[in-house]
Order: structure tokens, then sequence, then C-alpha cells
């Protein structure tokens, strides 16, 4: 799932052993986003070719700033970085507009359920790697400032209203040192 789809350690793999067996895995953990993304590859390709919306889907059918988007952002990034590929990257910037916004309602998201949301800040990562990663190959476009907007409204929101997770402890359901 895409929720579990982690390439980094791949690629780092390659970069200490120089072992190619790391490198394709890594590659391939970038084109399992694009594969399970495709909707020419379902069975209803018949009927809509649209993008599938699987590589941005977190658990309960959440499309969200989360574990799937987060995870398949940093894949798409591994392979780009692994071999050039343009495919990877404008398909992170597509992922990107897909799952934040500038201007959305984060208080709709739900983002302090911390049972359900905590993940919304491994998007973030995986935002900030984005950003850093076009900023190095110099491409200050509009998807790398629709990307910074993102970035500073949520970290907005962060200062307002998030807190210590264990500050609250009635409200998780195993209130442990973990949170």
């Amino acid at each position: 799932a895409a929720s579990h789809n982690y390439s980094t350690g791949w690629m780092l793999a390659y970069y200490l052993t120089g072992k190619h067996r790391y490198k394709e895995a890594a590659i391939n953990a970038a084109e399992y986003v694009l594969r399970i993304d495709d909707g020419r590859l379902t069975p209803f390709k018949w009927l809509c070719r649209s993008d599938t919306g699987y590589s941005t889907c977190s658990s309960d059918g959440y499309f969200g700033p989360g574990r799937a988007s987060a995870n398949s952002t940093h894949a798409l990034l591994t392979g780009h970085e692994l071999t050039g590929d343009q495919r990877y990257l404008d398909r992170a910037s597509l992922l990107m507009r897909r799952t934040v916004h500038p201007s959305q309602d984060l208080d709709q998201l739900d983002l302090l359920n911390a049972e359900l949301r905590w993940f919304y800040t491994m998007y973030l990562q995986s935002l900030c790697r984005y950003l850093d990663h076009k900023f190095k190959l110099n491409q200050i476009d509009s998807d790398f400032l629709y990307g910074v907007a993102s970035l500073r409204h949520y970290a907005r929101w962060m200062v307002k209203n998030e807190r210590p997770t264990l500050s609250q402890p009635d409200q998780l359901q195993y209130p442990t040192e973990t949170w």
C-alpha cells in the first residue's frame, strides 16, 4: 500500500554499497506510485482512465496530507534523485496539488485528532523534501511557490492549534510515552 511504500532506505543502501539491486528497488518504489495511480491499469479502464487516487489514499478513505501521500512523495523524489526522470518530479508536484492547498480549511481535516491524523506531519516533512529538492535544482516555479505557500499555511495553523499530544491524554486510546 502507498502508506507503507518506504524507498529512501533502498537509496541509502545503494549509496553506501553501490549495489544496483538497491537502486532498482528504490526506483521500483517510485514506479509503484505511478502504477497504482494509473487509471488505465485498472479493470475499469474502459469506463474511466483518470488517476485512481490510490497514491494519496491513507486509511479510512482519507486523501489529505497523511502517510500515503507522504510516502508516495518520498518515493517519487527518490526516483527522481536516482534517475533524473522528470515523470517522478512531475507526479510529486501533482500529488502536492492534490493533497494540500495554500488556503484550505484545515479545521475540516480534523488534524487535531491525534489517533487518526497525526501523520499529516509526515506529509509536511515530504513537502519540505520536495521544496528542498526543487530549490537545489533551481526550479523556483509555480509548483515551488505553491508548496511554500501551503507549508506556511500549515505552519501558521500549527502555531495556533497544536499542542503536545500527551497534554490531553484522555483523547488518546492508549496514552503512552510513545506519543
